[in-house]
């Protein structure tokens, strides 16, 4: 008898679970996982289709790659999951061109999935809108379970926008929901052909809330002030000319904790947002810029001061961001703070003695800026004395003793002296030092 069959069911089990949880989305194929268990022995195949939970997944995949699973197949593997919520996603090559026969198919199985939707608990929708496959996959009686939605939906049809509008209106449960929509390739279009104005999501009630598409300060506003519940906000396409007269928009003050900010071209419209922010509660702030230019900082700062808020993350991405405002932005939030990221593209914008004095730590001192500071990552270029980066470091690593309470050990370190100066020898043998004791 072979030792595999004496491994108890439970243990099994547990092992099939795990088997399921490596991979990063299984789709429904004869070859993989679970469906490929049951093609083993006898043993396996009990133990595969006893556990339900092993069959909650439906992940399928349109494109000319994958071949699309088979409608009894996909009744099977429904049936095998018996009573458990549905975890449902549907991922189509953007702007997909599909033959007749295929489209066909496709909406057979979008349609059956839509018969499942009292069960959906968790669903990811990515396709095209140009074969009206998004109407084939909304439910006619709602998701009454359902929790998070994902949506990304190209080029999409006032009636289809309908349609998302009923499914929102028909998830009492919905706590989480991601858009994501675009005319064409290569676009981010303006708030109108991103729908945003069309969407009906029940913002009162949503927790998290990521809006890939473009988004205009004014669109922003109106959203935030319907959003009592928000922890986390994505804006990932924000945009817009800044606002001068804030009389029509009164200050909102939201309890994000988490606020994650995307501008391809820095405009006025990011200071216009800091303006009208408060957030207490926000402990995550990432700002990512796809080209360098001016962007409101000074409003930034006064945003964070503002809020006197627990930040405990900040992570800054091709911002440019002015040496002083950041010091200004570290003392602001320098009793919370534990990681700082902060990674430029350009070589105008340089790091000096100034901030690196300012996060050395010294017995003596009795204002340290950032105490709490355990993870620290800068890619930016250095115009500083050789040997200041080597002390910051060296204080913040070796030379804070273990279990102090007053200023903590950097824990996870990366940094990077872009352009490599020659004049700062003693900094980069000391980053080497460091590198080589990681390897160790």
């Amino acid at each position: 008898m072979s030792f595999v069959n004496l491994i108890p069911s439970e243990l099994l089990g547990e092992i099939f679970r795990a088997c399921i949880a490596i991979q990063e989305k299984p789709t429904i194929l004869p070859n993989t996982a679970p469906l490929h268990l049951t093609h083993v022995c006898g043993h396996w195949r009990t133990v595969a289709i006893s556990m339900s939970i092993l069959w909650m997944n439906l992940n399928i995949t349109i494109s000319y790659r994958v071949p699309i699973p088979a409608l009894p197949l996909l009744r099977l593997w429904v049936d095998r999951s018996r009573l458990q919520p549905l975890t449902v996603s549907v991922e189509a090559d953007d702007f997909l061109s599909l033959p007749l026969h295929s489209i066909k198919r496709v909406k057979q199985t979008l349609n059956f999935l839509s018969s499942t939707s009292a069960r959906w608990k968790t669903v990811a929708f990515a396709l095209p809108g140009n074969h009206r496959l998004l109407r084939g996959i909304i439910p006619a009686h709602g998701a009454p379970i359902l929790e998070r939605l994902m949506l990304t939906v190209h080029a999409c049809e006032n009636k289809e926008i309908d349609d998302i509008n009923f499914l929102l209106q028909n998830a009492p449960s919905l706590r989480h929901f991601s858009w994501e929509s675009r005319a064409s390739w290569g676009s981010w279009d303006t708030v109108y052909e991103g729908r945003l104005h069309a969407l009906q999501a029940p913002y009162q009630v949503l927790t998290s809330l990521v809006l890939n598409t473009w988004c205009a300060f004014e669109t922003a506003y109106l959203i935030l002030r319907q959003c009592h519940k928000l922890n986390s906000l994505e804006l990932l396409h924000f945009g817009g000319e800044a606002i001068t007269d804030f009389s029509p928009y009164p200050t909102i003050r939201t309890e994000l904790t988490s606020l994650t900010l995307y501008q391809h071209v820095p405009n006025g419209g990011l200071g216009s947002l800091f303006h009208i922010l408060i957030c207490p509660k926000l402990k995550r702030f990432s700002l990512t810029m796809g080209w360098p230019g001016n962007w409101a900082q000074s409003q930034f700062n006064s945003f964070i001061l503002r809020s006197m808020c627990p930040l405990q993350v900040l992570f800054l991405e091709f911002t440019c961001i002015a040496e002083d405002q950041l010091i200004q932005c570290l003392r602001h939030s320098s009793s919370s703070l534990k990681e700082l990221h902060v990674h430029e593209c350009t070589d105008d914008i340089f790091v000096t003695d100034r901030l690196l004095e300012t996060l050395t730590y010294l017995p003596t001192i009795r204002e340290l800026v950032c105490p709490g500071l355990e993870v620290l990552y800068m890619t930016r270029p250095f115009d500083s004395t050789d040997g200041a980066l080597a002390r910051m470091l060296h204080s913040r690593t070796v030379q804070v003793a273990a279990g102090t309470t007053f200023c903590a050990r950097l824990k996870q370190l990366d940094v990077y002296i872009k352009g490599c100066p020659a004049k700062n020898k003693v900094d980069l043998q000391y980053l080497k030092k460091l590198d080589d004791s990681k390897a160790s």
